[in-house]
């Protein structure tokens, strides 16, 4: 899980200093020096849908196997093969679409939006509304038929045409 959020910290403090806004000042997480708690903060809204629901199936669907981690005396640490699993699990997950205020959107894209959304109501002085992922986000999550999500493939715009 630890690996997955990582690369969420990552997108989300992308999308904080997009907006404009300092990672380092919070309003849920204390302030800390050299920790990002504003990042931290937003990271709460997607940790869920984003890395619990997808890794957490990894191992509940004994989807990952021996040669994805590495044994060093009495620690076992996240290989190779084991670290690509989750970040092509992650990336995909980024990449899916949901209804979000009535629109699909990524929800890597939704991770920048609540970012300027924040930035905006704290200009403003209004309301902060929070992403709250729908049901439908976790559906499949952990089933024991559930294999690796598929490679995110963008639609075509033309269908290719055979000759004969």
């Amino acid at each position: 899980l630890n690996y997955g959020y990582g690369i969420l910290y990552n997108e989300v403090e992308r999308a904080v200093l997009f907006a404009g806004l300092d990672p380092h000042v919070g309003m849920l997480h204390s302030d800390r020096y050299g920790k990002p708690s504003l990042v931290l903060d937003l990271v709460e809204e997607f940790r869920v849908p984003i890395i619990d629901a997808v890794i957490l199936p990894l191992f509940a669907n004994t989807l990952f196997e021996r040669r994805d981690f590495v044994h060093s005396g009495r620690r076992i640490m996240l290989g190779l093969s084991g670290r690509r699993k989750i970040v092509r699990e992650v990336f995909t997950r980024l990449h899916h679409r949901v209804l979000w205020k009535k629109r699909r959107s990524k929800l890597s894209d939704i991770i920048t939006s609540q970012s300027q959304e924040l930035a905006r109501s704290l200009l403003r002085r209004t309301r902060y509304t929070p992403f709250i992922a729908t049901p439908s986000l976790y559906e499949k999550s952990i089933s024991p038929d559930r294999h690796l999500v598929e490679e995110f493939e963008p639609k075509k715009k033309y269908a290719s045409r055979k000759t004969s």
